[in-house]
């Protein structure tokens, strides 16, 4: 069941998009739960407690617009499909500095958010199959893909970093490394494996993540690791 958040100050809007939204999971016979608001500041308070799997955002709202919600959102849910909503395409630069999965005019709504959903559905069913094991005779783990930012060596083992925790594992980097998706997990030197998905910048010789922090890479990675992540950040746009 996909978890749909819908944000628009323009009530004619929420319904529209709602009415969409349902039309969508209903022909498809998918089951989603769909919660509408009417301000930003409502969805702020509930952001506390509840993560979407996908939200639907109009970028101009008054108080917190769908940019600062949406940065708000990536700190604590960095996997969700965020669509924005707007009348301009003068924020489209703005959007990727989230990773907006799309960004779509208000007079194209009944065109194309449905085509949107469906992507993003069939996204979210390759996801649930993309994860990686730690198994031991205490433990049996299942870590989805999207939610490894980095894998660091520690001795002979690895360390699985999290949004908001870690997991150790016996395992060495380079045996982890083998049963990673290789188009989206690369070195960045010998001692640690980044996530792609989760680069906001490289400066120099470092790379930034979603969660804020700040990673070395080698010179011997520097341009490998460049070109890796802008082709992702191509094939994204």
């Amino acid at each position: 069941m996909s978890r749909i958040a819908i944000a628009d100050d323009q009530i004619e809007f929420v319904q529209m998009i709602n009415e969409v939204v349902s039309r969508f999971y209903s022909k498809k016979g998918l089951i989603c739960k769909i919660k509408s608001y009417d301000s930003s500041n409502t969805l702020l308070f509930d952001l506390e407690e509840i993560n979407f799997d996908i939200y639907i955002l109009d970028i101009e709202m008054p108080g917190l617009n769908g940019l600062q919600i949406a940065e708000k959102i990536r700190k604590n849910n960095t996997g969700a499909f965020i669509i924005f909503i707007t009348s301009h395409t003068k924020y489209a630069l703005d959007a990727f500095d989230v990773q907006a999965y799309k960004y779509i005019l208000k007079n194209q709504i009944k065109t194309k958010l449905e085509d949107t959903l469906d992507e993003i559905e069939e996204k979210l069913e390759l996801d649930a199959k993309e994860y990686y094991i730690v198994s031991t005779k205490a433990r049996y783990e299942k870590i989805y893909y999207k939610d490894i930012l980095y894998i660091y060596k520690e001795g002979k083992n690895s360390v699985i970093v999290k949004n908001n925790e870690s997991t150790f594992t016996r395992n060495s980097i380079q045996y982890v490394y083998k049963d990673l998706d290789h188009s989206q997990f690369i070195f960045i030197d010998r001692g640690c494996i980044v996530n792609i998905v989760h680069v906001m910048k490289i400066y120099s010789n470092e790379v930034y993540i979603r969660n804020g922090e700040k990673l070395l890479v080698s010179r011997a990675h520097v341009n490998e690791v460049k070109e890796h992540v802008h082709k992702y950040w191509r094939d994204k746009i």
